[in-house]
């Protein structure tokens, strides 16, 4: 235990600390508003939680995950929605390499 929380890998990820359910699963309103909240106080736009799955999704991609295990990891059956998260991660890997096959030539000159 660590304040209070269990750190088990099979413990909950996000609790709810509300009187009415205290230590139990936070749904997804309630883990909508919380990531509401911290992009609010962080000042920034566009954040909602299907963002997260898909920032995490890009982002093994680009580690180099393979993308059937990101696929299962983020938990999207279809093939053709993941293309979108498989499409951006390979434009950005694009982008990575270019720019160190190319880019260290443009700074010589």
């Amino acid at each position: 235990m660590r304040q209070g929380f269990l750190t088990a890998p099979d413990a909950l990820i996000f609790i709810s600390l509300s009187n009415n359910s205290k230590g139990q699963r936070l749904g997804y309103r309630g883990v909508y508003d919380l990531i509401k909240d911290l992009a609010k106080v962080s000042e920034l736009e566009g954040v909602y939680p299907h963002r997260l799955r898909h920032t995490c999704a890009t982002a093994l991609v680009m580690a180099g995950m393979d993308t059937m295990l990101a696929k299962r990891m983020v938990r999207i059956n279809s093939d053709r929605v993941f293309v979108r998260y498989g499409d951006r991660a390979l434009d950005l890997k694009m982008e990575e390499e270019f720019n160190e096959i190319y880019g260290h030539q443009e700074n010589a000159d």
